[in-house]
């Protein structure tokens, strides 16, 4: 089986909803052209069918997309959902106690206010009256949000009792423990109102990038 261990290889979603303004500066821009381009021809399929977490749990690939951004279609990155099985039906995926895992490759830099204020956007899409957002938990999300750097890879990791584990590239760079946050950060991909509908799709495996 094609597997590979997590966080060595695919690590962290630091800007979790990146979407808006793509500003990285230009003397950035040139020292990342050549990998951006190298990313850029990678295809969604070349993830890994499965990866091994830090605690030993091994997580299949359920699907995988490309996250585009406006009328012309940026291409803003490589996104895959790792699940313990298979499974289509988002509801089920986000209701399940098992562990979970978003791996992104990052393709536009984003700078971190612009990652914050997409991540609260996102988080309050999909978490509409009735639902409360757990203030504690974004607030804690926020301030560990990096700037989004070209050719990062980065990794949320959803574990049982709503602990999540985020990372970027190898590094460990925060846990919050919240189940109810944990669903609604996670259905910010595959809930009613995800960044993406084309990568929701791709990540559930219904529809081939």
């Amino acid at each position: 089986m094609n597997s590979r261990r997590l966080p060595n290889q695919f690590l962290w979603l630091g800007a979790l909803l990146i979407a808006a303004a793509l500003a990285a500066p230009p003397t950035a821009q040139a020292q990342l052209r050549s990998e951006v381009q190298t990313l850029d021809q990678l295809k969604v399929d070349e993830f890994p069918a499965a990866v091994d977490l830090p605690d030993g749990k091994r997580l299949v690939l359920n699907g995988s997309g490309l996250r585009k951004y406006g009328m012309v279609g940026l291409k803003v990155y490589y996104g895959a959902l790792y699940l313990e099985g298979r499974e289509h039906r988002p509801e089920v995926i986000l209701d399940s106690p098992g562990h979970k895992a978003v791996v992104m490759r990052i393709l536009r830099g984003v700078n971190r206010d612009v990652s914050r204020d997409n991540i609260r956007e996102n988080i309050e899409r999909n978490c509409r009256p009735p639902c409360a957002i757990p203030q504690d938990s974004l607030r804690e999300l926020l301030r560990i949000t990096p700037h989004t750097i070209a050719g990062e890879s980065q990794t949320i990791i959803f574990g049982p009792e709503g602990r999540i584990t985020i990372y970027r590239q190898d590094q460990k760079i925060g846990e919050i423990v919240d189940a109810r946050f944990a669903r609604i950060l996670l259905s910010t991909w595959i809930g009613g109102a995800p960044v993406s509908e084309e990568l929701k799709q791709g990540m559930l495996g219904a529809k081939k990038p």
